[in-house]
């Protein structure tokens, strides 16, 4: 993963009126719209203007209609599946929604990382009547003679009612899709508008109805609601399961999905769960409206388009830099236009997800969610799981996870990140009743440090998604939070105006103007920070006698400091660098294979690191000349023999310069 940050810092520029934040970026005064906006003509006015790119968000939620899988015959999968087959999705996501929307089958949102949508070899995103109708005929709902409506495999006539909320003119359009695309299947079926609370109460109390569109919002990304929500042991329990869905394939993977510690049966389960729901359509997932945002162009590179948060990221910030036109990839602030002042700077009580996101800056977990939603490792390097098993002096029943840390991470106010500081953290969380961070640790036993870089957590059984918590958690300064206390999280209102707050983050707070201006400014203690960039000129081959040859490094720094250049494991030239690119001439070169392996330090001992081929030929007609080839061949075995002697000498620089 490439690092950074490579800015100065970034200014939160507070705009809470939509028509001004649009005309900010219009007008280059932010690079970054933070806002989610889902006006048709927003968008356009957007798509249109110079340097600008649209930033897309599927909605964490979704409508979709709910199907009575007990009543008779919806209890059959063929009649669900034919109306989920009959109804266009596409359709309304274009018509409808004006193209602000997408076709979605899974029930997890496409938000969602674990979502599967796409991965099947089939979908309903497209009417496709005659198949749905062959489903229906395979399954004999027939046509009696004379008749216009099917009648079901018992041959009972049927008819199907779709309730939808009255004031709601999107579920009124989407009963009216439902009822055309059923009329195409011969189904004898109408559209039933009623209040909302009123549809709510049937599904909330399992009473009589057949078909019922609603919507649907989550507040997370946590997956396992999905094994309550369509349980065969809450077909009839209150305010669970509005579709009365019991299927026993789908029971059998959900004691994997809760409570497996182990990531390739969570997701198998997971999977394997999804594709029931979508082939049973125990309801039909209508559509996924999103929301957008917008960046430009012109001035920073290195966008992120993050899985979760789209461009505005942690990821953009972390590696946007100015682009070469500007000059020095190093400098230049990122101004990003939020929609609302910044509620608390206590990131445990913050109910602002604009919040969240800035605060997500200034503070580390052992671990951090990759823009593909990969966990890579951040302040623990590595980290080893035991049970049991594994290690005879773990006791049964217990995991225990054992993390490395990295030896150079620093709080801002300069004193080490240590394994104490990580047990603090994981107590106070527990201990502190209501504290969000706390989800998830129930089963934690203890949390105690071995060395300064080595922490130990165990826990009782453990699921995946317990795990998760563990492994993403902001870590604290206890110097800091021991006085704070665990029972006084929530309380806790750190200004910092008043004094400099301790944090881990690769930015940290400078500036704040309530309800106008949060600044960050670039932590230069940062433990994962790149500040040197080196490029990487192609190999070389030419011919002896046709003159010298240069090599020409473009090479970056904020603080460069110095340079070594070397030839197959020798130090040729050394000297101090100033920032502008290096250049060497290599001067009487004989016939041989040879590599140049350059090395640029900064001033806080930062290095990079790059190497350069050089082969030279024989002249052609020259004849066969054997003290040549023997010379050549030996520079070929000397070369690879010095890569090893390069690549240790390489390492212990940078480990010596940590």
């Amino acid at each position: 993963m490439e690092q950074g940050p490579y800015l100065d810092g970034i200014n939160y520029d507070i705009i809470p009126n939509t028509v001004t934040l649009m005309q900010a970026i219009q007008d280059n005064d932010i690079d970054i719209l933070q806002a989610k906006l889902d006006d048709s003509t927003q968008l356009q006015a957007l798509d249109t203007a110079a340097n600008i790119e649209i930033a897309k968000y599927d909605r964490n939620g979704y409508g979709h209609m709910i199907l009575n899988t007990a009543k008779y015959p919806l209890s059959i999968t063929a009649l669900r599946r034919a109306i989920a087959f009959a109804y266009d999705k596409q359709a309304i996501c274009t018509d409808l929604f004006e193209g602000m929307a997408t076709p979605q089958d899974s029930p997890i949102p496409l938000a969602n990382p674990y979502c599967i949508d796409g991965d099947l070899s089939y979908n309903y995103y497209a009417s496709d009547i005659d198949y749905a109708n062959q489903l229906l005929d395979n399954a004999d709902f027939s046509i009696p003679g004379g008749e216009t409506y099917r009648h079901a495999p018992n041959g009972d006539p049927f008819n199907i009612t779709i309730d939808v909320t009255a004031s709601s003119s999107i579920s009124i359009e989407i009963g009216a899709a439902f009822e055309s695309a059923m009329q195409a299947l011969h189904i004898d079926v109408v559209v039933h508008p009623m209040e909302g609370y009123e549809i709510m109460i049937k599904l909330y109390n399992h009473q009589d109805y057949d078909m019922a569109f609603i919507g649907k919002v989550f507040g997370d990304f946590d997956v396992t609601w999905m094994a309550y929500e369509f349980w065969s042991d809450n077909a009839d329990v209150n305010f669970i399961n509005y579709a009365n869905f019991a299927n026993a394939t789908f029971d059998t993977h959900r004691d994997d999905l809760l409570n497996s510690p182990y990531h390739d049966e969570v997701m198998n389960a997971l999977d394997q769960m999804q594709e029931i729901l979508i082939y049973e359509c125990p309801i039909i997932v209508c559509y996924n409206d999103f929301e957008f945002g917008a960046y430009r162009t012109d001035k920073f590179e290195g966008f992120v388009d993050d899985i979760v948060d789209s461009v505005p990221c942690w990821w953009t910030n972390y590696q946007t830099r100015l682009m070469s036109s500007q000059g020095s990839p190093f400098g230049g602030w990122l101004h990003i236009g939020i929609p609302e002042s910044i509620d608390t700077f206590n990131f445990m009580a913050t109910s602002s997800e604009h919040t969240a996101l800035a605060l997500s800056n200034m503070y580390d977990g052992l671990m951090r969610r990759g823009p593909t939603g990969e966990l890579i490792p951040w302040l623990a390097e590595s980290f080893t799981t035991e049970t049991n098993d594994d290690n005879p002096d773990v006791p049964a029943g217990i995991t225990r996870f054992t993390f490395e840390l990295v030896d150079n991470a620093k709080w801002t106010d300069g004193t080490a990140i240590t394994a104490e500081d990580v047990a603090f953290t994981f107590n106070f969380y527990k201990d502190g009743s209501g504290n969000p961070y706390g989800d998830g640790l129930d089963g934690l036993l203890t949390a105690y440090s071995t060395t300064s870089t080595t922490a130990v957590i165990e826990f009782g059984p453990l699921s995946y998604w317990e795990m998760n918590s563990i492994f993403l958690t902001p870590i604290l300064p206890e110097h800091i939070f021991s006085e704070i206390g665990a029972s006084g999280w929530s309380s806790w209102d750190p200004d910092p105006l008043a004094e400099p707050m301790v944090t881990s983050g690769p930015f940290v707070i400078t500036m704040y103007i309530p309800d106008s201006l949060l600044q960050l400014k670039s932590n230069p203690s940062y433990f994962n920070m790149v500040a040197v960039l080196l490029s990487s000129p192609a190999d070389i081959t030419f011919t002896q006698g046709d003159g010298d040859c240069t090599i020409s490094w473009q090479a970056n720094s904020s603080s460069p400091y110095s340079y070594e250049l070397y030839r197959n494991s020798t130090l040729i030239f050394s000297g101090y660098w100033h920032g502008s690119d290096l250049t060497f001439y290599l001067t009487s070169l004989e016939i041989g294979i040879y590599n140049y392996t350059l090395v640029v330090y900064d001033g806080a001992g930062n290095s990079a690191s790059d190497t350069v081929w050089v082969k030279v030929e024989r002249p052609s007609g020259g004849g066969f000349d054997i003290a040549a080839l023997i010379l050549e061949n030996l520079a070929i075995i000397v070369t690879v023999a010095s890569i090893a002697v390069i690549m240790v000498s390489l390492f212990l620089i940078i480990k010596s310069r940590r």
